[in-house]
Order: structure tokens, then C-alpha cells, then sequence
């Protein structure tokens, strides 16, 4: 759900997705105030003061990815906030 909703594919297959799983967000653009912070974290602090949580982002190679680990007290709707939330952080980065 998640992928479909940022237009990519995963990088799991399907059958191998569990609880935990990664999705590529393509090469993102910062601002120099981001790039001063570690790749972790770039995204961090506009998802936390966007959205009300943070998000980790990895950087492979000139590439961003993040990992959606899913938890027993998550439900359909947290995931719909998070894809939502994602899409506009690469719409902006973009």
C-alpha cells in the first residue's frame, strides 16, 4: 500500500515481505542546513514537526531508502499517514 501510494516498487519481494521491509525513495534534494546533518536524520526533523513522528532515512550509494518495520498495535490508518506523509516528503525533496 505504501509503495503503490509513492509510485514505486519495493525492493523485497513479495513474498519475502514480513514485518519489516525497505522501500527506495530515488535521490532526494536537501538544503544545506539537511545535508549538515547525517543521512539518518535528514528527513527526521520535517517528518517529526510535519507529521507528529520521525522517520529514518538510509542513504545507499546517491539513493534514499527507508524501512517500515510493522508492529501488532499498528492498524490500516497508521500506514495510510505514512504513505501519505512520505509521498510529500519526496514530492518536496524531489
Amino acid at each position: 500500500k505504501i509503495s503503490t501510494r509513492l509510485g514505486i516498487g519495493s525492493l523485497t519481494p513479495e513474498r519475502m515481505v514480513g514485518s519489516m521491509f525497505t522501500l527506495p525513495l530515488g535521490r532526494l534534494k536537501f538544503s544545506d542546513e539537511d545535508m549538515a546533518k547525517s543521512p539518518l536524520h535528514r528527513g527526521y526533523d520535517y517528518m517529526v514537526q510535519k507529521y507528529g513522528f520521525g522517520v529514518i532515512f538510509s542513504q545507499f550509494d546517491d539513493d534514499y531508502i527507508v524501512r517500515v518495520t510493522c508492529h501488532l498495535y499498528n492498524n490500516i490508518a497508521d500506514y495510510d499517514v505514512l504513505a501519505d506523509a512520505l509521498h510529500d516528503f519526496v514530492k518536496e525533496h524531489s
